[in-house]
């Protein structure tokens, strides 16, 4: 089926370019830029990295994105506290508008009117936040779609089943659904609220991770859960010579591999893409009802409208 084509490299060519901050005219951060060559007008994806990971570790992600006609825009905000990251994520997404073509080469032109907001991890919570209207400063911007990949609220102590959600406190403040009303997509792990070992927390503890993103989120709403994979299988193949791309092998549960993982969250996104920012329904309703048309076992669920 047609679905399927959305796993696998897209056929535009894929341009990664670094936009470091540098004067008062650049990006409020440095960023990581990924866009198709060839001449055209494409939506835009502000996404969000995950807790302590580089924008860079997503690399192979956002050109699978691109590679099908979108511009992805990743921002490297790291900071102790979510409510700076938050802040500076929203200032990125003002910027866009007026500032992103001219990170970009002339016949590629942003068309911000079609703007979907993403996030990995802590990341995926920050998104959430941001259209929550928890930002330091108003957005000008406005999006059309929200998307949590394998999102977190907070953590688990290990050996212990004590969990605290970070601050601002979405999850666990009400019960009420959350006040977002755009089109969401939930990527969830089936391994990610597992412990790597006794020592280690969870990466994505249950009663704070996707399952209650999902929950909390209004009509349209779509959900898959890799069975089988874990809360950082998404991430490029680093070298474990990386002190933090070990890392990103040591903390949390993993899967067998991510090459698989990364093309079905990359197809994902590209069907919920095409979806809700060009209004081309047919792969993401495909697999939905056929979740076996992806690379890896899922459990797909939505909530629609009537």
């Amino acid at each position: 089926m047609a679905a399927s084509s959305v796993f696998e490299m897209g056929k535009l060519e894929v341009h990664v370019k670094s936009v470091n901050q540098s004067n008062s005219s650049s990006p409020p951060k440095s960023l990581l830029i990924s866009y198709p060559s060839q001449k055209g007008d494409y939506g835009v994806v502000l996404f969000l990295h995950g807790f302590l990971i580089s924008n860079s570790f997503y690399k192979e992600l956002i050109s699978h994105i691109s590679s099908h006609g979108y511009i992805v825009v990743a921002p490297r905000i790291i900071y102790p506290c979510l409510q700076d990251e938050i802040n500076s994520a929203a200032q990125v997404a003002n910027w866009l508008p007026e500032g992103l073509q001219a990170a970009l080469p002339p016949n590629v032109q942003p068309n911000t009117s079609k703007l979907t907001l993403a996030g990995h991890s802590r990341g995926g919570k920050a998104a959430f936040c941001m259209l929550l209207g928890l930002a330091g400063s108003p957005l000008t911007v406005q999006f059309s779609g929200l998307i949590g990949v394998d999102p977190v609220a907070g953590f688990q102590i290990p050996g212990i089943n004590y969990k605290m959600e970070i601050p601002p406190k979405i999850i666990t403040n009400n019960s009420k659904p959350f006040d977002i009303n755009v089109p969401t997509l939930i990527i969830g792990t089936e391994l990610g609220e597992e412990a790597k070992g006794c020592l280690a927390p969870p990466c994505a503890p249950a009663g704070l991770n996707y399952e209650q993103f999902y929950e909390k989120s209004k009509e349209p709403s779509y959900q898959f859960v890799a069975k089988g994979y874990g809360h950082v299988d998404m991430l490029d193949d680093i070298s474990k010579n990386d002190l933090m791309g070990k890392l990103t092998y040591c903390v949390c549960k993993n899967g067998k591999e991510r090459e698989p993982m990364r093309r079905t969250a990359g197809g994902l996104m590209v069907a919920f893409l095409k979806a809700f920012s060009d209004g081309q329904r047919d792969d993401l309703d495909a697999i939905l009802n056929d979740p076996e048309l992806a690379p890896i076992q899922l459990d797909a669920e939505a909530k629609l409208s009537s």
